[in-house]
């Protein structure tokens, strides 16, 4: 086969996958998840029938203001679309723009073909991607997309604009954090100036302080993520870690001794690769950034189903990256899937979950196996 046939192959194949997921999205616009009935659209009514300016001065959600801003000019198309489906089309906007980033990343390891453009399409049809925003209207879509612009520009050697677009992730969500152990890294090797971070708390305290102005309090703002941290009484809300195999009464006995033993696990990775990573070229700051977002709510506990959707969005990347891991975005696929059954199907599937959990084990264990091969490699000397 000829390399232009080749070329008009993934081409046409991008396309078509592409279209593919815009149909499904369409065909899930107005169905309603649990989530979505007892949360977003109250939200969205809150904002349509009392006024913009009036409710983002409230406290009406346990979300951070940013996404409410978002989620205030969708209500500007109320009579257009429909209440569900405008929730959605948030998601869905940050998922598209996650493919672009995708396909940006990518063009930086093929500058030449259409190979990015498969890339960015099989990203945005990913089973978990469209069911986390298309289905859920869940809003992991707009936190991951900003984190992978973090990464990109990590890649380019921008630093600055990497963190700045942390910041932006961390305002959103703060699973946005899982990335931290990773930009600690490189800020140890000197690669990031320490001083670049002051950027986190300035970027989220100009983000919400249009919501004082209108009446809400600097203490209600800023405690926002204090407040989400302390739900929840279960060493696993459906995520697939080891934590899902313990009962739910152990809870108090075990809530310290597993925030202190998963903090100290997070701390020893990253002293290993601060200390034996000598090399960080583009392959290598992908997979450590992989890393990162996998095995930090894997071994910290009160994690939730949807919060390895980063690891299921640079594993994509990781298989076009790295030789040798092509199958792991197909491991991340059913690590999620497997979790989000209890919640979508509304069904009692622990079993399911832990069967993600054990997969998720190998998965880890298989990344931090492949990160001691690539270091232990970088440092022979070469023939």
């Amino acid at each position: 086969m000829s390399n232009r046939l080749k070329q008009k192959l993934l081409l046409g194949t991008a396309v078509i996958l592409f279209g593919i997921s815009i149909f499904l999205r369409v065909q899930y616009n107005s169905w309603a998840s649990g989530d979505m009935t007892s949360f977003l659209i109250r939200w969205y009514n809150q904002l349509d029938d009392h006024g913009i300016l009036i409710s983002l001065g409230r406290k009406f959600s346990n979300y951070t203001p940013p996404y409410l801003y978002l989620m205030a000019l969708a209500t500007l198309t109320s009579g257009i679309l429909s209440k569900v489906a405008a929730i959605k089309l948030i998601s869905i906007i940050f998922d598209v723009y996650a493919a672009w980033i995708v396909f940006r990343i990518i063009r930086l390891r093929y500058p030449d073909g259409f190979m990015p453009y498969l890339a960015g399409s099989i990203y945005f049809s990913l089973p978990t991607i469209l069911i986390n925003s298309s289905v859920w209207g869940q809003a992991d879509s707009i936190y991951t997309a900003f984190l992978l612009t973090c990464v990109y520009f990590l890649l380019k050697e921008m630093p600055l604009k990497a963190v700045l677009f942390f910041a932006l992730a961390v305002a959103f969500k703060q699973q946005a954090l899982f990335l931290a152990p990773f930009l600690l890294v490189l800020t140890l090797q000197k690669k990031i100036p320490w001083y670049f971070f002051v950027l986190v708390p300035v970027v989220y305290i100009i983000l919400v302080a249009p919501t004082v102005f209108l009446g809400r309090s600097w203490q209600d703002v800023l405690t926002i993520y204090f407040s989400q941290a302390s739900g929840g009484k279960a060493l696993s809300r459906n995520a697939a870690n080891l934590y899902i195999f313990i009962s739910r009464e152990l809870y108090p006995l075990l809530i310290k001794p597993s925030l202190a033993a998963g903090s100290i696990a997070v701390l020893a990775w990253v002293g290993y690769t601060w200390h034996f990573t000598k090399r960080m070229d583009r392959k290598t700051l992908l997979l450590m950034a992989l890393i990162s977002v996998g095995l930090t709510p894997f071994v910290l506990p009160k994690m939730h189903d949807r919060y390895f959707y980063p690891a299921d969005a640079l594993s994509l990347i990781v298989g076009f990256y790295v030789p040798g891991t092509w199958f792991l975005p197909i491991l991340y696929q059913a690590v999620s899937l497997l979790s989000y059954m209890p919640f979508l199907l509304n069904i009692s599937g622990q079993r399911y979950v832990q069967t993600a959990a054990i997969i998720n084990t190998l998965t880890v264990g298989f990344l931090l196996w492949k990160q001691w091969k690539m270091t232990s490699d970088a440092e022979k000397p070469d023939p």
